[in-house]
């Protein structure tokens, strides 16, 4: 199929909603000008720096862009600026843009480029320019006055470069500790000033400079791991005289020690040059980057073949942990990987199991410290090993990572940047684990659990920028069809099954309504909307569940984990924002269906509404944000949450992004037939399994657009992403969830009371039902069909026993039992204990928590276990109902059996409620003949199909009489008749506007006997049934006649007693 939608045509309403509110006027600082008059013969050149200038001195600016456009600028055009008079302050402009950039941006890798940009830009010009900066500073000016007039400043000279040194100075801590880490060092600018300046006061600002870094770095190395006491220990060297404890002696502590007590002395001597001569010869932050690099090479020369210990691989593996070693992971991760290669080709298994057991030692420390490095070195390992094939490697492995537990999100609340708090790790760790399934799902059904069951008991956060959806798509575009159940168990997991990054469409509308209606005054709903912009997740249903609770009961507790510190103070509990909804909340959930918050999911807009609209006290601006804030919580649920709600409008969309035409389907879902409905769903939902696990290229739709924020340097995405097999799961989660309520709807329209054949006729019809949508969610039962074959055999045979048919519903019910040891227990048991009891009681998610009150944590770990399982089967698609629709029949029979005779158990199978009663206005096809309704009955029924005036009227059937014992026998089927018996005088009171029983507007009934033949004396007549002397009291009421009204009485009287 193709696909209909096109990159040229999907548009981002949000994006279009932010652009002219970002758009604001931009006024370029005078100063600034001379970068794009020094440019302008150039146009290309000019047009750069405008758009370098536009955004510098934007209100929203964006750094990144800034900073990558600054550097452009300073290097491509610098042979032009350096002949120009005011050189110098082109220099100063360019630095300052960079160190604002790295003392303002809220990025991490903006800030790193910033400062490697600032130092690389000052080392270009040393390398470009040596004697221009070697001209002293002009007189009359200062160092210090140069940071604050500019202007003053005209021709480069060493007062440019001091001042910058000066300003770097005044960097915060953090800011600092980037530049720091550069992999430009001030030692080299140093080092080439020691050539150009003569005079030890140029070094003024450089040498207290050079103090802070060199004395900074120094206590990073001492605050990490000693690597030769690490190296020492894992290599079991108690004595320290291991031939390698050299190589990596000048890492150790005592080392830096030394070079701090040196610093200390360099610090009180006298004169700033001599003391700069000195601090280049101690070994600054990238000499030590650089030792650490050389490290695993030359402990690689004291390895044997009979070594043991693997130093040099243990070496790389705890640079990959050492925080500050980052510029050489990507290196670093290229050597595990290239040494592992050699060790699994080459090594015997047991080898490297061992290998391993020493490798995760090491991981496992590094796993609480640095997790994303640990599993930077764990995903390397990984892939190596499941590239082998060799399913007992594998399995070691995957049961070592399993064992090192899993990154939970670790919720730390709201920043004031509308962010979510999360453990950076728990993505990483969700994706690395991935890896590994999509690279042979077969072999990593173990970990498949273990996934499913992290992120079930400890929870998952993903947001919209994450663009997790691409994840799911690798993961169905691998083998999977071997694991489809497991893999569609985690996937529900997910909370991504929605095409719209970020809030869009209707959720843009009723987010940003809900917030204009109080003027963005009420500082909680515009916190919400915010959030809901900037950085969309799965988190903010339980937000605006939080903010619901809190409108209906006015305690803000709840609150908390949601919003910053300052936000929750500022939220009142009384006021205008508060007060007016707290009272329609209230009256709202008074009503009869609305209990719990998640009720108002299925509350229409206009049941909402008329509901508020009886409080006309409260002002139609209150009324209208409690609604549009319902409105709000259903759209939000319906995005992360796979409602079903607008399922149409899914359809909709599915049939224009190539997946199966869903016309037929939507057309049905308009009518009123479940059976139908659900049999069309379910085929639709085989036809989107057979697009999930046929193999295909993976084609991806993705329009996606990055805005300018008003927070500078947080990320907002915008925009689609599309990919046929994640829409069809996407979808097929939607469609089971409704197909879901119509299993349920149709096994309550049974009424299982009691069973008869007719009632297996219905079952036998339902049961494959069933076991399609088993099949459809990968399940797959011999036993399950052989019962159903077996089943549907039995009806064949008119003479098959009541307890033959408990034995085939038993045998059901095993097979069920079966299937859930086969595709749950055992899947995952071995799994929950040990994960339950890595996390603690105290890291499960609050529906697994319980106050102890005196249970043990073994008791714990096996109530845990239990509940995750009844929750797993609760979403396996059908299986619960199939469950609960078994244990029904099997009740009823059982039942059937205890307390009637096997000749009337025989006799009720064969009754069929359904024939009992029939009208003569619409009789059922079923009993429509002489020897069903007698010979009365059917003249009458024949008589009204000749459109004769025929009083309405009912027939009980011969059906009844037949099996009348056992009906008066057994309560349950004698309730069903009476039943049936009322409904019809129901539409006899329908059909003339009279009600039996009531003595103002009464009903009487007409009852006469019947059969096939008519022999004199046989047949019995009674008049005015219903009528009593309440009724007769009517009658006089209404006519004035009593003789009349109690001779009808006496008449009926009499004929019932004869």
């Amino acid at each position: 199929m193709e696909l209909n939608a096109s990159l040229d045509t999907v548009q981002s309403e949000a994006l279009l909603r932010n652009m002219p509110l970002t758009n604001v006027p931009v006024e370029i600082q005078p100063l600034f000008g001379l970068l794009e008059e020094i440019v302008q013969s150039f146009a290309g050149k000019r047009q750069q720096a405008h758009q370098l200038l536009l955004e510098y001195h934007h209100k929203y600016r964006n750094w990144h862009f800034v900073v990558q456009e600054a550097w452009r600028y300073a290097i491509a055009n610098m042979r032009i600026y350096l002949d120009h008079p005011s050189s110098g302050r082109v220099v100063h402009l360019l630095s300052r843009i960079f160190l604002e950039a790295l003392r303002d941006s809220q990025q991490p890798m903006v800030r790193a480029l910033a400062a490697d940009h600032l130092l690389g830009f000052w080392s270009k010009i040393l390398e470009v320019m040596p004697v221009t900066i070697s001209r002293p500073l002009p007189p009359g000016l200062k160092v210090d006055q140069l940071a604050h007039e500019p202007a003053e400043i005209n021709g480069c000279h060493e007062g440019v470069l001091r001042a910058c040194f000066q300003e770097i100075m005044t960097l915060p801590a953090e800011s600092f500790q980037v530049l720091m880490r550069s992999y430009y060092q001030p030692k080299q600018l140093a080092l080439t000033l020691l050539q150009c300046w003569e005079d030890s006061s140029s070094f003024a600002e450089l040498r207290p400079l050079l103090v802070r870094f060199l004395g900074e770095s120094f206590e990073v190395w001492l605050r990490s791991d000693d690597p030769c006491s690490w190296l020492q220990k894992q290599a079991r060297d108690s004595k320290g005289n291991a031939p390698w404890m050299g190589a990596c002696s000048a890492l150790g502590h005592a080392s830096f020690e030394n070079h701090l007590r040196s610093l200390r002395s360099i610090e009180e001597q006298h004169g700033d040059r001599q003391a700069v001569q000195q601090l280049v010869q101690l070994p600054d932050y990238q000499d030590v980057v650089r030792i650490y690099h050389r490290l695993p090479q030359e402990l690689a020369q004291f390895e044997t073949a009979d070594t043991e210990s693997h130093i040099s691989m243990l070496m790389l593996l705890k640079i990959m942990e050492t925080k500050g070693l980052e510029t050489i992971h990507e290196e670093t991760l290229r050597e595990i990987n290239q040494r592992l290669t050699r060790l699994i080709r080459h090594e015997p298994v047991k080898n490297l199991q061992s290998f391993l057991v020493q490798v995760f030692l090491v991981l496992n420390g590094s796993l609480r410290q640095y997790p994303e490095a640990a599993l930077q070195c764990i995903r390397t390992i990984g892939l190596e090993i499941l590239e082998t094939g060799n399913s007992q490697l594998i399995d070691f492995f995957l049961s070592r990572v399993i064992a090192m537990g899993f990154q939970l999100p670790g919720l730390g609340g709201v920043s004031e940047y509308w962010q979510i708090q999360v453990n950076a790790a728990h993505l990483l760790n969700v994706r690395t684990w991935l890896e590994f399934i999509q690279k042979n799902p077969k072999a990593t059904r173990t970990l498949l659990s273990a996934l499913l069951v992290n992120l079930t008991l400890g929870g998952i956060c993903i947001r919209d920028t994450d663009l997790f959806q691409k994840d799911v798509s690798q993961l169905l575009h691998s083998d999977i069809a071997c694991v489809y159940n497991l893999v569609r168990q985690l996937a529900k997991v997910f909370p991504v099954y929605f095409n719209q990054i970020g809030a869009e469409g209707q959720l843009r509308t009723v987010s940003t309504d809900v917030d204009e209606l109080s003027g963005r005054n009420d500082r909680l709903i515009h916190f919400l909307r915010k959030q809901s912009h900037v950085e969309g997740n799965n988190l903010i249903v339980h937000f605006i569940e939080a903010i619901i609770q809190f409108w209906r009961t006015l305690d803000k507790e709840p609150l908390k984990e949601f919003v910053p510190d300052e936000v929750y103070r500022d939220i009142p509990t009384s006021g205008p924002w508060v007060g007016d909804v707290h009272v329609l909340f209230t009256h709202l959930f008074q009503s009869p269906t609305i209990h719990h918050v998640k009720d108002l999911l299925d509350l229409p807009e206009h049941e909402a509404r008329t509901i508020l609209d009886e409080l006309t006290v409260i002002p139609e601006r209150e009324r209208q944000r409690a609604l549009l804030m319902i409105r709000f919580y259903q759209l939000v649920h319906e995005k992360y949450a796979l409602s079903f709600k607008d399922i149409e409008l899914h359809l909709q969309r599915a049939g224009q992004l190539g997946l199966p035409d869903p016309q037929k389907l939507i057309q049905i879902l308009h009518g009123h037939d479940q059976f139908q409905t659900l049999s069309a769903i379910l085929d639709y939902l085989l036809a989107l399994k057979e697009i999930i696990l046929a193999p295909a290229k993976m084609e991806i739709i993705e329009n996606i657009y990055y805005k300018r924020h008003i927070a500078v340097d947080i990320p907002s995405m915008y925009g689609s992403y599309n990919e046929r097999k994640f829409d069809a799961l996407g979808l097929t989660f939607r469609l089971e969830n409704l197909a879901n309520v119509l299993f349920e709807d149709i096994i309550l329209s049974f009424s299982l009371t009691f069973i008869t054949r007719a009632t297996f006729f219905r079952i036998n019809k339902f049961l494959p039902l069933f076991l399609k949508a088993l099949a459809i969610d990968g399940i797959s039962s011999g036993r399950l069909q052989l019962q159903a074959q077996l089943f549907q055999k039995s009806l064949e045979i008119r003479r098959f026993s009541h307890s033959q048919y408990i034995d085939i519903f038993r045998g059901f019910s095993e097979a069920i039992k079966q299937l859930i040891q086969a595709y749950y227990n055992s899947v995952h048991e071995d799994n929950l204990v040990l994960i339950t009891k890595q996390l603690g009681e105290d890291n499960l998610l609050p529906r697994y928590r319980r106050e102890r009150c005196g249970e043990t944590f073994g008791e714990c770990v096996h109530r845990v276990a239990e509940s995750f399982l009844r929750d797993l089967v609760a979403r396996t698609f059908g299986l619960q109902y199939f469950d609960h629709f078994i244990t029904s029949i099997l009740t009823t029979l059982a039942t059937q059996s205890d307390v009637l005779s096997s000749e009337r158990l025989d006799l009720l199978l064969s009754y069929d409620p359904e024939k009992t009663v029939s009208l003569i206005q619409a009789p059922s096809g079923l009993t429509c003949d002489l020897i069903h309704l007698g010979n009365k009955g059917y003249n009458l029924t024949n008589l009204h199909e000749l459109n004769i005036n025929v009083p309405p009227g009912f027939v009980i059937t011969t059906e009844y009489f037949r099996c009348r014992d056992v009906i008066k026998g057994f309560s349950q089927a004698d309730e069903d008749f009476v039943d049936r018996v009322m409904e019809h005088i129901q539409r006899l009171e329908q059909a003339t506007g009279r009600s039996f029983n009531c003595a103002t507007n009464s009903l009487l009934l007409s009852v006469r006997s019947g059969s096939a033949v008519s022999m004199p004396g046989m047949m019995n007549t009674f008049l005015n049934v219903g009528i009593n002397e309440a009724i007769v009291e009517g009658l006089i009421h209404q006519m004035g006649e009593a003789w009349f009204a109690w001779d009808n009485y006496r008449r009926f009287l009499q004929s019932w007693g004869m």
